[in-house]
Formats: C-alpha cells, structure tokens, sequence
C-alpha cells in the first residue's frame, strides 16, 4: 500500500494530464487513524479520471439555496456517481458524490444527465471540513445503461443491502462511534436499510430529519434530495422538487415506525435530534426519489402509474408497519400555566390505539419516562386500568425542579409508539421567589431545549448576580458563579442601557423569554422587561467566570445549553484550525503533559441572536488571519450555540491574549498610484503612494510597519523602501534621487520607459505579507489546515520613465478607510439621506434602531466594492423621536445618532 501510495504521488506529479483512477482509489486510505484525517487523501486536488454511472438524478438535488433571478440559479449540484469497474471489482469503495457550484463550466453538462448515464469524468477530489467530494472539470457522456452496450452496468442502479451495525458502533444512547475500516467500503454507497425503526425527529421550517435505527445502532438522514424537504416550494426550472399543490408535503410515519430506507451514505458531523458521534463524526443517509418524477413544470410522472403504468422510478423510503397510537396524554389536575406545586399530587394518563394500518395489533405495554433534577432518568410502568387506558401516579414534585415526560406505548407487532411524537412535556414546580439563575437555565433533563419557565406570568424573582458583557460589548451577560447553568443574556433595552462590566445587580422581576436564532433550531434564553438594581460595581467579574480545560468545558451532555449566556475561560490554547464562516477551532493544552486535551470549542464573532440579544463587535475575519498551531495565554468568550455546535464568542479582541498569534491583516487597497498610471522621474518632483490604513492592523495588537516593494512584471522583487515615519506610515514619498536610482539600477537610460509592479508589505516583526487578494474559489465557508493560506499577493502596475514628465494622471480617490457620515438633513421630516464610504470589498450593513435597541429598519445588507455611497432613509411609519443608525462591516462599527420630527 505504501508504494503504491508513493507511486501514485509520483505519477501525480509526473504527467502533465489527468492520471487514470479508480473511485475505490479516492476512498482508501494508506492508514486512516482519526475521522478527522479524512480529509488528508494523498490524491486531494490531484487531477484524476474515471469512467462511472451516474446512481442519482441530478435534478433531484436540492441541498442549496435557489436564487430567484433572470438564470434561477442554484448554489451547486449534488450527484451520486457509482465506478464501472465495479463490475468486476465489487461495490466496495466505488462510490463518491459530485459537487460543482452553478459558476463552474461543467455546471450544465452535470445538471443535463439522467439516472443511468456512463460518463467520463475528469477533475478533483475535495473535502467541504470532512466529507469527500469530486468537482468535474471536463465529462464526456458515452451512452446510458439502457442501451445494450452499457447494460452490464445497470446492477450499479439497485442498491446495496446494508445493516448499520457494518459501519456503526454503538457507544451510548443517540451516540455512536464510525468504523474508518468500514467508512473507506461504503462512502457514498448507495445501500438499502430494511427493516429499521424511525427515531430522533427533528422539524424545523421545512426541513425534516430523523434517523434510522437497526440493530440499536442508527443512521442519520441528510436532507440532500429536493424530494425529503418541505422548505424547496420553488427551485430551478425542471428540477424534481415538490409541488405542494400537487405532491403535498413529505410527511414522517409516527416515531417509531418500521421502515426501508434506501439511499446514499455519507459522513458529517451533525446532531439533528440529539445524535452524537465519538469520534467526530458518522454515516448519514440520503433517500432522494420517492416514486414521482416532474420532467418540466407541467409534466409529472408517477412510479407504476404514468405512461400507462409502465413508468418505473425508485421508492427510497417505505412504511412496512406503525406502532401502536398514543391517543392522548393528560394530566390530573390539569396544570395551571404548566405550574405545580411541590407535593402537589399528579396523575398521568394515557389513552392508546391500534395503528391505523393494522387494527391486529395490540397494546403490551406503556412505560412513562421520566426526568427530573433529583431523579435523573426514571422509567415507570403504567397500570392499565380500563380498555386501551393506563394511568400513573407521578413521584413528589420537587420545588423548582423542571420534570420532562414522555410516553412509549409497545405494541404486539414489536414497535414502540411515543408521545409527544418530538421532544417531551414539561412544566414547573412553583417553589415560590427565584433566587438562582440555574432555575432559569437548567432544562429538565439537562438537554438542548427553552427555559422550563418561558412565557410563565407572576414570577418572583431575588437574584444576585455580575455583569459580565455590557452594552458596550454589543451583548449583555450577568452572570452569578462559575458552575453550569449560572449565566443569562439580558435584553437590550432602557432598564440595561447603563450596565456596566463588574456591576453587581440584583433582579427582581423580569419576563422569561427565548430569542430565536437565525438558520438554527436553537433558541437562546434571555430576560425581558428586567426590573433590578445596581448594588456595587466595579467589582471582580473573574469571581464568577470559569476557566476551564476545553475537557471540562464539553463535559455537560448539552455544552451549549449548559454553559449558554455565561462568559468562560480557557487558559493555555492552541488554535488548531480554521472552521470558516468566522471560526477557529481550539483545544486547551495540558500544562503538566504538554499534550492537547481531546475536547474542542470554537471561537465564533456573531451570536445570530437578532435584536433581544445582540452581536459583540468581534471581527467576523479574524479566523483568516490566526497563525494555526499558536499558542495563547487567554481565550475568553460567551457561549451560544448554532447549527448543534457551541461556540465562544469574544466580547472584544482584548478577550484574547497572547503573543504573534495572528498575522497583519493583507486585505487592503492600494489607493495611489492607481494601476496603470505613467509617471515621469524628472528633477523636483516625487512620487507618492499610499494604501488602506486599517485599524487594527494586527489583531494581535502587534505593531505593524510597512514596505513599498517594487517588482518585475513576472514578480520579481525588485527594491525596497520603507513607509515614512520609519514605516509606521501608510503612504511613502519617494524623492527624485531615490526614484532616478532605482532606474539606473535597472538599466533605464534617460528617456526610457518600464513597466513595474508595486505592492505593501506589512510587518509586525515576526510575520509578513505582502497586500493580498483571497485565492479563486476561497469563500467564507472554505476551511483551512494548519500551513494552509487563503491569501494571494495582488500588486498595481506602474510605467515609470526617466528624466521625462508624462501625463500625471489623478491618483485614486477611493476611501482609505470605513466612514459613515452625518445624516442630512438633521432633524429630519421623514426622509434623509446617508453617506458612508466603504475602501475595500466588504460585507456592510446598515441598521437604523430606536432608543431601546430594538432593529427597525435595515438600509444595507450586501457585499460591496470600494466607493463612496449614499442610502436614502424614509421614516414614514415611525414615531418622531431619536434613532441610531449603525454601519457594520468587519471587525468596524460605526454608529450615529439622528432625530426625526414629525
């Protein structure tokens, strides 16, 4: 294996086009040891060839956002391709999926093909963070396995009988560990489960996942067909997706239920429905037809009904039998606002039924599971006390404690029912005035999930806690100790607007709400309408901050909700790498061993908390600048959680500490000379350049000086000259002498001309960059690797003739820096115009929010060239009275105040 490892390597670099492979040569592996090796395939970006057929129909793919424009573009394609020489090699490893963005050449040709097409594929195997993927450069598409030539290869169209256990092992409840062995055989196979059990539901906007569980080991279900959504109601003319009209939504059979599942297994890492992975990371599945075709937007044909019952088209998801019903669950007596007393006597009961399908089936029994703070985990079986009725009298209600229920009805033909079909009940147990945070945090059963006390009224509240993040930081945090649960967001609003880091508060009322987070089924618990005052300030605030080993930080069965709100610590990290999206991926390290611990967090920049929350002023670039592998004294950040992933997110670069961690920013604009222009170096003159000064420069706070480079127009340095001020400065003025030597240096005689190029470097005395562009195809969610750099020297040219003066065409006179200026007029009556200027291609936003800091109108919100603009405001539908507008871009805030008078 080794040589042919190294041979393929050679080969790679030898040949001048794309060498012949196999796709069982993408998905195997010299030795794999970690999941997170995956990505670490010595053929990675190798220009390779293979001949396959295509297993998936293109236009059902739907695992990207559709643009409603003039071309109705769509972000990628996805497609499952399986190799030919599986004929006579085995299904084994011969499988790999297909992902080209619209942008790319292929793009047509991929989206133009059918189930069955046998296509030569040139191009790359790439990884989006650990799953594999093949982005095609060039196909030519020989035939189709309806014809007789290629019919041999028609097998390759059925799927392969698989049982999870093959692929899963089993290490705890919703948790499983991914065999590496067996990942390298079945990777993007396209196998049928039969006979598997549906659980772990998880419905959020349309999106539908759930899992399939044989053998007590499951299969996650990723939503990459446009036939197993709800949220595709219109997509790219001709693609499979579901017309509600006509089609209806897809719709789950109740938990529990028995199932085939065919589809297309690929690894990530996500936790829809409570799902964990030891080792990183596991096997989802991904059904994509369901017996319907759409060929255009009026033809659609049905598996065994169409073209006179002979159209055939593949079924990846069947219903073989339900479990019985669970009618109803009641309580007795009824809760008040879902609020008990302690002591207070509750009985539960349950009304159940055959399932719809089979009235033969018959009820064996109805366990209630049952969770609570002093109990953990309970399981009690319920007395049957009439025809498909059960009762069951629930333990002592604890004070403040938040029990969880649900109930499982076992039916006859060996499947289990569940209700509520998701998630459990809860309510709370009145102990009377709350005095601790951790009662409303902390969920029933210590999972994901909202406060067991949202949207309760008559609340009495006598908490003592510290402002930790105040409305300075954009967030605001009190927090009252260092253990789980002691943290929460407060509003933004008039009661908080005069917090500060340090005050010590005391909370007598307030509303317990929850802010919904932007594309994530997480919610984030905060405090509304707070009644409280300021009993000290400026006191400690590391008194009631954690600092903790990223070990101990994951040690909660939901970090994300047990550490939410509360600002955290972690001392002696390495930054390990970068995630995308504005995150960096870290572990503490041990100070006795030296060793990394096997815990991990994220640094994050935005909260996606909206408005309620809030967002700190963390630059959202900072993870393309983190020199991976460095160590830090001091990562300090709150928790949240998006997309099933805790995140730390610093109010403020001072929340980490540390020395050379980042390089100097290289993403700056070159104001002067602009490119092209032709200056003559003659007696009595100089000549002036000047760049983008940034602030910060260097997130690391690291000084930064500059250099003006000059280079042959093949990139070769030339000279180089220090900025003024001894390089501190952003601009350098360059006399005739200098400037006339450096000609004659190479070569030009007076009168001649000669292209250059000039470029900055900037310095913070340990590392340096010259000004940089992102290489092609490096967006924001493109991960990076330790030695890995996303950044590309770009330069302007320069025609420069000695001894004689040319045109002097006008320098630039694009914005050196982020500026937003006063609205005009002020006051105003009820329009007014904004002007701001933006110097570099950049993200901006501009919200305008009223005196208690609530978002009333966003102005901007798009990706912007340099310029100088102006964004009109009409506050028609406003009350008179002040208003900020704020623009956002970057690591910049800028905000203003203006007042509008009716």
């Amino acid at each position: 294996m080794l040589l042919i490892g190294l041979f393929l390597a050679d080969l790679a670099v030898a040949q001048d086009g794309p060498q012949d492979v196999t796709i069982r040569d993408l998905n195997t592996y010299e030795n794999l040891e970690s999941y997170d090796d995956i990505p670490d395939h010595p053929l990675e970006g190798v220009p390779v060839e293979f001949t396959a057929v295509v297993v998936s129909y293109p236009k059902s793919s739907g695992l990207s956002g559709f643009n409603d424009d003039e071309e109705g573009s769509i972000g990628r394609i996805h497609m499952f391709v399986a190799d030919t020489s599986a004929k006579d090699l085995g299904h084994d490893g011969m499988y790999i999926r297909i992902v080209n963005a619209f942008e790319t050449s292929a793009f047509s040709d991929l989206e133009d093909l059918s189930r069955g097409s046998v296509v030569t594929f040139t191009g790359n195997l790439t990884f989006f963070e650990e799953t594999s993927q093949f982005e095609v450069s060039e196909l030519v598409e020989l035939g189709n396995v309806t014809q007789s030539q290629f019919s041999d290869y028609e097998f390759l169209l059925e799927p392969v009988p698989v049982d999870p256990t093959e692929y899963h092992t089993s290490t705890g409840a919703n948790e499983v560990e991914l065999d590496l062995e067996a990942y390298q055989k079945y990777n993007n196979m396209y196998v049928d489960i039969s006979s598997g059990t549906t659980s772990n539901y998880n419905l959020d906007d349309g999106r539908v996942a759930f899992s399939v569980v044989k053998d007590g080991v499951f299969t996650g279900h990723r939503d990459i067909s446009l036939r197993y959504r709800n949220d595709r109601s219109t997509y790219r003319s001709g693609y499979n997706y579901r017309r509600s009209e006509v089609d209806g939504d897809f719709e789950l059979p109740p938990i529990g239920s028995s199932v085939n599942v065919s589809g297309f297994l690929s690894v990530e890492d996500l936790s829809e429905g409570g799902l964990s992975f030891s080792n990183g990371g596991g096997f989802f599945i991904s059904p994509m037809e369901d017996g319907i075709l759409w060929v255009d937007e009026e033809t659609r044909l049905e598996n065994g009904v169409s073209l006179n019952g002979d159209f055939e088209w593949p079924v990846d998801f069947e219903v073989i039998g339900s479990p019985p019903q669970l009618l109803s669950v009641d309580f007795d007596p009824v809760p008040q606002d879902d609020v008990y007393t302690p002591g207070q006597t509750v009985t539960l009961s349950a009304l159940t039924a055959a399932p719809e399908d089979d009235p033969s089936v018959t009820v064996d029994s109805v366990v209630v599971n049952y969770t609570t703070r002093s109990g953990g985990e309970q399981r009690f079986q319920m007395e049957e006390v009439g025809t498909n009725e059960y009762e069951f009298t629930l333990p002592e209600l604890v004070a403040f404690e938040s029990p969880t229920i649900f109930v499982q009805a076992y039916g006859s033909n060996g499947l289990v029912g569940r209700f509520p079909t998701i998630g459990s009940q809860s309510f709370y147990v009145d102990g009377g005035t709350i005095t601790e945070i951790e009662t409303i945090q902390r969920t029933g059963d210590d999972g994901d999930g909202p406060s067991p006390l949202e949207g309760l009224s008559g609340l009495d509240f006598d908490i003592t806690a510290t402002v930790v993040s105040e409305p300075g930081d954009g967030v605001i945090a009190v927090q009252s100790g260092t253990a789980p649960w002691s943290g929460i967001f407060l509003e933004l609003g008039v009661q908080t607007a005069n917090l500060q880091r340090g005050d010590v508060v005391k909370i007598t009322g307030a509303n317990v709400e929850e802010a919904e987070v932007a594309n994530n089924d997480n919610t984030y618990t905060y405090l509304s309408g707070v009644t409280l005052s300021v009993t000290s300030s400026d006191s400690d605030i590391s008194n009631v901050v954690p600092v903790l080993t990223t070990d101990e930080f994951n040690e909660p069965v939901a970090p994300g909700e047990a550490w939410e709100g509360m600002l955290v610590t972690f001392e002696n990290v390495q930054m390990i790498s970068d995630e995308g999206f504005g995150e960096v991926l870290f572990a503490t390290i041990d100070t006795e061993t030296e060793e990394m611990h096997e815990g991990t967090s994220v640094i994050n920049w935005d909260t996606r908390g909206g408005s309620p929350i809030g967002e700190t002023g963390f630059p959202q670039d900072f993870n393309r600048h983190v020199i991976l592998g460095s160590i830090v004294d001091k990562v300090s950040g709150l928790v949240t959680s998006t997309f099933g992933i805790t995140k730390v997110i610093p109010r403020e670069l001072e929340d980490i500490v540390g020395e050379n961690y980042t390089i100097p920013r290289p993403l700056f604009n070159l104001s002067s000379p602009n490119e092209g222009v032709e200056i003559g170096v003659v007696e009595e003159s100089e000549i002036v350049a000047s760049w983008q000064s940034l602030n910060p420069r260097d997130f690391d706070s690291n000084a930064v000086t500059f250099e003006w480079v000059l280079f042959d127009t093949d990139s070769t340095e030339l000279a180089t000259l220090s900025s003024d001020n001894d390089g501190v400065s952003a601009e350098i003025t360059i006399d005739f002498e200098t400037a006339d030597g450096l000609l004659a240096d190479l070569g030009i005689d007076e009168g001649e001309s000669v292209e250059v190029l000039w470029s900055v470097r900037a310095s913070d005395g340990e590392n340096e960059i010259l000004k940089s562009n992102f290489l092609d195809g490096t967006g924001a969610g493109t991960s990076r690797e330790m030695g890995e750099s996303f950044f590309e020297p770009s330069y302007n040219s320069l025609i420069l003739t000695r001894g004689e003066p040319t045109s002097g065409e006008e320098f630039s006179d694009l914005p050196r820096s982020f500026d937003l200026k006063q609205n005009f007029p002020n006051p105003f009556n009820p329009t007014t115009q904004i002007n701001y200027a933006v110097p570099e291609n950049a993200q901006v936003k501009i919200e305008v929010y009223n005196v208690i800091g609530r978002r009333v109108a966003t102005l901007v919100d798009r990706e912007m060239a340099p310029g100088n603009y102006t964004v009109n405001f009409d506050a028609s539908s406003l009350s008179s009275g002040m208003y900020f507008y704020r623009l956002q871009a970057g690591s910049t805030l800028l905000t203003k105040k203006m007042t509008l008078i009716k």
